[in-house]
């Protein structure tokens, strides 16, 4: 079978790359770089080429309980907590594995 002329053939081994998938080019602009405002409005080749789990045989298998610690953490941090910046804060995204804030100045407490 023929896809995007590439010869695709009956007990070839394929390993797809979710590296690959998530900094094509021919996707994203600027694809090495993390830019949060893509989501706003994303094309539909963008959302088929984000696969943050893996698919079929390869998922994860902790996607859902990931998931859900992420939205109790989540729930916890704008509900119950509040963060407060100091006056000449200016906090960034680093991004070495995953997008985790950098230059937080400030604290946190319960609300």
């Amino acid at each position: 079978m023929w896809i995007d002329g590439e010869l695709i053939c009956k007990g070839d081994v394929y390993d797809l790359s979710f590296e690959h998938f998530h900094r094509d080019s021919a996707v994203w602009d600027d694809a090495a770089s993390f830019h949060e405002e893509r989501w706003l409005s994303p094309s539909e080749a963008q959302m088929k080429s984000y696969f943050p789990f893996g698919f079929s045989k390869r998922s994860c298998l902790g996607a859902s309980i990931g998931l859900d610690q992420l939205l109790i953490f989540l729930r916890l941090a704008t509900v119950d907590f509040q963060f407060l910046l100091a006056d000449d804060a200016k906090p960034k995204l680093s991004s070495e594995i995953l997008h985790v804030p950098s230059d937080f100045v400030g604290t946190f407490r319960r609300k």
